[in-house]
């Protein structure tokens, strides 16, 4: 009797999972998911397979424009980046995340006047888009204009002191100013507060490889000196 109440529960269970899948199965939602693990592990020819079935079935989705145009990003492609995010911002002029999408495809594409505008649109709307501030700093680091750089990175970690992109890009500008001891100070607090995340912009081995460098730099500076007393 009460192996075959446990067998008429199990059924029950398994008819009650049944019918919860029919009735909210959500076929975009469990796709976008999909394609989202496919991106950390990097396989983006699979990600890519599943974007082309998604926009088949919802080409006006904005999560899944979105997610489209940053897989145009990581790999490069940084007009088809503009070319979607425009397409989403048309609908959603205040979209966060397609306006910081749009401003670093501009940074990395080299189109610094548009990055520019961008950022500073992108900061007005959403003062606390630390990714604006950043992508703003790092165009005018780009441009060798160190003090407007370190002028916004600085405002930056006034808002999130935690941010170890941050951190890097003034470590960056610091050693380009050959102010080693500055930009170790910057590269080590990057270290400290760095963080796991599905995402980053800065790799902790790019982190590592500078702090190195510097290192290296400065104990030649050192020997240098030694030398010449």
């Amino acid at each position: 009797m009460i192996k075959l109440l446990r067998k008429l529960l199990i059924f029950i269970d398994n008819l009650l999972k049944r019918i919860y899948f029919f009735l909210f199965y959500d076929e975009k939602y469990i796709l976008i998911n999909k394609a989202r693990n496919y991106m950390k592990d990097r396989n983006y020819n699979e990600v890519k397979k599943i974007h082309i079935k998604l926009l088949e079935k919802y080409p006006n989705s904005l999560q899944v424009l979105k997610d489209v145009a940053f897989l145009y990003l990581v790999t490069n492609q940084y007009d088809d980046v503009i070319k979607t995010c425009d397409k989403i911002l048309k609908v959603k002029s205040k979209d966060k995340e397609a306006k910081e999408l749009l401003t670093y495809a501009y940074v990395n594409k080299g189109d610094y006047s548009s990055a520019i505008k961008e950022s500073q649109e992108l900061i007005d709307r959403h003062p606390k888009s630390i990714l604006g501030y950043w992508l703003l700093g790092n165009t005018y680091l780009k441009q060798q204009r160190y003090d407007y750089a370190i002028r916004i990175l600085n405002q930056a970690v006034q808002l999130d002191n935690k941010w170890a992109g941050l951190y890097y890009s003034l470590g960056y500008i610091y050693q380009e100013k050959q102010e080693y001891i500055k930009a170790i100070e910057c590269y080590e607090k990057a270290l400290k507060v760095f963080e796991y995340k599905e995402w980053h912009p800065i790799s902790i081995y790019e982190i590592k490889k500078q702090l190195a460098a510097v290192g290296k730099l400065t104990n030649k500076r050192k020997v240098g000196a030694v030398i010449a007393e």
